[in-house]
């Protein structure tokens, strides 16, 4: 009898301890679910933004900053195509007159029944459809024959929604550029508040990733090829190293994960200072813009007088003065000659170091910093492509040049001075016919192009790793 009581007593203490354990996992989702319901039924609002993956960096007021709708974010991860279902019939019995709906759909866990119908059932509503986007270790990470029956899935739903008049498709996770820089990313299936800013700006038919039934194929295609690309590819781990970026707008325009520096730094875990200055010049101008001598002098003298205080440039000054390691390995990568070729600025003189020209701007700033920091590694980046100025053909002045004269004036000075350079102009890959994928307004790098830049500026990096 004693025995049976122990059992009946261990039974019913499993049975409790499961019981908690269930409380304690479904808990939190009672508790999301509760919190959007309260949300969905008492806020005014036009526009939804629900979705079956983390969207929790994303922010409402950037859809009322930026397109003026009044938008509710859901913050439960819908886990099927049901319950997206449930939440907007939710939606429908709030009274709100919802005319917009941006929806993440992830096509592992849904079913045409599902957003489909959702879609038909209300011609009045249009649906951007987001299809998820994590980081590429969660491809790389599953075996083939899993990741083919998945892309097997989502061409199949690209196909079922596409033919829907009201609805549109978005696919970023095959965008090298965002999926395999580290950097944007706060855990492997959330991208962080600037990153999720931009692809909410890129949610709307205007955009590149607004995915036609015509490019179906190459869409998946381009999953399937990141999956072998990234299978065994590993970069150089660059921890310890400060790599300080000198530039104009192409560099000082973008400080966020998808800047050329922050993807460098990303890959590598290298320490990036970005000290880029848009509209700046290599060789001193007229112009009220820092030149790269003055930055120079501000970085490596510490002369700030002449520095704008209300830059982005001069806090990054102030914080590698702070933060930055005097003894740390350094790499100097420098990117001008856009802004010089369109003010006409010499391309030369009789003095090497006259910097009121191009050669002699770049001279004097790699002695400098020859000087200060001799073991450094300095990498100077040619001028890339412009559509500007006849694709870069047409001289602005009599003491200009050619674009290319530009660019093989780095080229010239890097060699002369044994530094390492990258000829954007001729190797980077971006040229009279295929401009516009990279440069929107003809000059400045997109996203594609910037992480284009970044990647190339990794293959130069020159650093012993730990260990080795």
């Amino acid at each position: 009898m004693k025995g049976h009581k122990k059992y009946f007593g261990k039974c019913i203490l499993g049975i409790a301890m499961l019981s908690i354990i269930v409380i304690a996992l479904l808990l939190p989702h009672a508790i999301a679910i509760n919190k959007d319901m309260k949300r969905i039924k008492t806020e005014e609002y036009d526009t939804l933004f629900m979705s079956m993956y983390s969207t929790e960096f994303y922010k409402e007021s950037d859809f009322m900053y930026y397109r003026a709708m009044d938008t509710l974010r859901t913050d439960y991860c819908i886990p099927n195509g049901k319950l997206v279902r449930w939440y907007f019939d939710k939606v429908k019995a709030s009274g709100n007159q919802v005319d917009r709906v941006y929806l993440g759909v992830d096509p592992e866990h849904t079913s045409k029944e599902d957003i489909v119908i959702l879609v038909q059932e209300n011609p009045d509503v249009f649906f951007e459809v987001v299809l998820p986007y994590p980081a590429v270790q969660y491809w790389t990470d599953m075996k083939e024959e899993k990741f083919v029956k998945i892309m097997q899935k989502y061409q199949t739903f690209v196909e079922w929604i596409l033919p829907l008049e009201n609805a549109d498709l978005f696919i970023f996770g095959n965008e090298e550029w965002l999926v395999a820089n580290p950097a944007n990313y706060e855990n492997p299936f959330s991208t962080n508040e600037d990153v999720s800013e931009f692809l909410m700006c890129n949610m709307d038919f205007t955009h590149p990733y607004n995915v036609s039934m015509e490019k179906v194929g190459e869409e998946i295609e381009q999953y399937f090829e990141l999956y072998r690309t990234y299978q065994n590819r590993t970069y150089l781990n660059a921890e310890g190293l400060e790599i300080l970026f000198l530039g104009d707008s192409i560099i000082g325009n973008y400080t966020d994960s998808l800047s050329i520096p922050q993807v460098v730094a990303g890959h590598t875990g290298a320490v990036a200072y970005n000290f880029g200055c848009g509209g700046s010049t290599a060789a001193d101008s007229e112009e009220e813009v820092p030149s790269m001598t003055m930055i120079a002098d501000a970085l490596l003298e510490g002369k700030m007088n002449d520095i704008p205080q209300d830059t982005a440039y001069y806090e990054e000054l102030l914080r590698y003065k702070k933060e930055g390691n005097k003894e740390a390995p350094k790499m100097f990568v420098i990117n001008y000659g856009l802004n010089d070729c369109f003010q006409g600025l010499p391309l030369n003189g009789e003095e090497p170091y006259d910097t009121s020209t191009y050669e002699g701007a770049l001279r004097l700033t790699v002695e400098k910093i020859k000087k200060h920091y001799p073991e450094a590694q300095i990498l100077l980046m040619s001028p890339h492509f412009t559509s500007g100025m006849n694709f870069g053909k047409d001289k602005a002045g009599e003491k200009g040049g050619t674009l290319a004269e530009y660019a093989a004036m780095v080229v010239k000075v890097a060699e002369e001075m044994d530094v390492d350079v990258l000829d954007n102009f001729k190797e980077l890959g971006i040229t009279e016919k295929n401009w516009l994928q990279y440069l929107p307004d003809g000059t400045h790098p997109n996203e594609r192009a910037r992480y284009l830049f970044g990647s190339r500026i990794i293959e130069k990096i020159e650093f012993e790793e730990k260990g080795k």
